[in-house]
């Protein structure tokens, strides 16, 4: 009995494209499964189950176009690859809704900029390391799928890890390439350039491969090629850590501190930053009372109080770093130079105090403990 494809007769006589039939039935089948299971997630998990099988989900469709873009390098070249790249990193921005974020940008913003809760961090590293690690056993069993669907099995290499130059350059050349990947990024991180940032990476991933023979840049991507390179390269972990995890990760940190924050936000920091804004939102109420140019009177003299409103009003773009100055715990102190005004902010199993010490023309006056009320905005001497 002949065996039955999916496609026409006139395709199947063109041998060259055999091997782009396959990679594009096997996109399709990665992409419609990860994202058949997403919708299984969102109607019988909870919102934090969700995000967590989101995050895996993302992080194996990204992980294993690693392999049909080795194929269609192998068999096209670098311009075919690079729209291969293009495609799946849209096709992700569309369907993953923000999960499977660059493992670098992530750990800029859990660890460098703390714009993340700690239970978060924890559980990305471990979903993305463990799905990377075993991402080929998917794209092998979908490969074979693919195969079986259009009649030709995929022929590439198992192993992508394979330098073409020494390992001293390659670790530089992921070093300069993630630093100048993360400054293109900070560029095009606008609402109006956001959509070419598939192809800036697609730009640096095929320029890697071109100059090293790998295509690096993502330490959960190179992590993803790791496992089916161990049974030719003895130090394939050794390896690992030193360039493509250590240089990557230290290109992005070095181009972040000289950049500065990035614009864009992933959905673990907007997720963090709208419970910290809610937080923040409690000392708008309990100190209203204390805003403006209201003032305060002890004992006989009269000075202006310092607004912690005011203070959040014009800190509404950046509301956790003010979070953060005003949760340390004895130490955190804002002061109007030109009012020559202290407020030292404590925080105390829950109930939020305030000392404030006036200073005028060279008069000191003793601290006074207040105590907000949210109903009335009644402060308390």
């Amino acid at each position: 009995m002949p065996h039955v494809t999916i496609l026409p007769q006139d395709l199947i006589a063109e041998k060259s494209l055999h091997q782009l039939y396959t990679c594009i039935v096997y996109s399709c089948i990665v992409f419609a499964s990860t994202h058949f299971a997403r919708w299984i997630g969102q109607t019988y998990l909870d919102a934090d189950l969700e995000w967590k099988f989101n995050e895996l989900l993302s992080t194996l469709a990204r992980c294993s176009c690693l392999w049909s873009e080795g194929i269609i390098l192998a068999h096209y070249g670098y311009i075919a690859m690079f729209i291969t790249i293009v495609i799946h990193r849209k096709l992700a921005e569309w369907l993953h809704n923000g999960a499977g974020e660059n493992a670098s940008i992530l750990v800029e913003e859990g660890v460098a900029r703390d714009r993340m809760f700690f239970g978060d961090r924890l559980w990305l590293t471990v979903i993305q390391m463990f799905t990377a690690l075993f991402s080929y056993i998917y794209a092998a069993e979908n490969f074979g799928y693919a195969g079986k669907l259009t009649g030709f099995p995929a022929l590439g290499k198992l192993c992508l890890l394979n330098e073409t130059i020494s390992l001293v350059l390659v670790g530089v050349a992921q070093f300069v390439g993630a630093f100048s990947l993360r400054f293109v990024l900070h560029r095009t991180a606008t609402p109006e350039l956001k959509k070419y940032q598939a192809g800036v990476y697609a730009f640096f991933f095929v320029t890697s491969h071109y100059l090293t023979g790998v295509t690096g840049l993502d330490p959960i991507l190179c992590l993803a090629m790791v496992y089916p390179c161990t049974m030719k390269q003895e130090n394939i972990f050794m390896k690992y850590l030193s360039i493509y995890l250590l240089c990557v990760n230290s290109g992005y940190a070095i181009s972040a501190r000289l950049c500065g924050e990035y614009p864009l936000r992933s959905i673990h920091r907007e997720r963090f930053e709208v419970a910290e804004e809610a937080r923040i939102a409690v000392f708008c109420d309990i100190y209203f009372c204390s805003s403006g140019q209201s003032f305060i009177q002890f004992n006989g003299a009269q000075f202006k109080t310092y607004s912690l409103i005011l203070l959040l009003a014009e800190r509404r773009e950046n509301p956790w770093e003010f979070e953060r100055e005003v949760s340390l715990m004895y130490r955190q102190k804002i002061v109007d130079n030109e009012d020559e005004f202290e407020v030292i902010v404590l925080r105390l199993d829950g109930i939020v105090e305030v000392l404030e010490k006036g200073v005028e023309r060279g008069a000191t006056f003793a601290p006074r403990v207040y105590r907000g009320e949210h109903e009335g905005y009644h402060l308390e001497i």
